[in-house]
């Protein structure tokens, strides 16, 4: 398994147990108002879903898009940061 964050380990476990009790990929794709292969690369592929709806359905965190540019020492900065 590829370098993952804890919870997205215990959602890729989670997924895998309610897998086994629900029998089908569909029927967990159903169980989260998801197409079953969302799931499946979650679990299999570590895909890390971006769109916020999949990732509210799942109970993931909401990616945050933040500006950043190079500072004057060459790394980078936030936007906002006065330097």
């Amino acid at each position: 398994m590829a370098d993952v964050s804890p919870s997205f380990r215990k959602l890729q476990e989670r997924l895998k147990s309610e897998k086994e009790a629900l029998e089908s990929w569909q029927a967990l794709g159903r169980k989260y108002d998801l197409s079953a292969a969302i799931p499946w690369r979650i679990v299999h592929q570590n895909y890390m879903p971006v769109r916020a709806d999949i990732r509210r359905k799942l109970g993931l965190a909401e990616f945050l898009r933040v500006p950043v540019r190079r500072g004057k020492d060459g790394r980078f900065v936030s936007v906002d940061k006065e330097r």
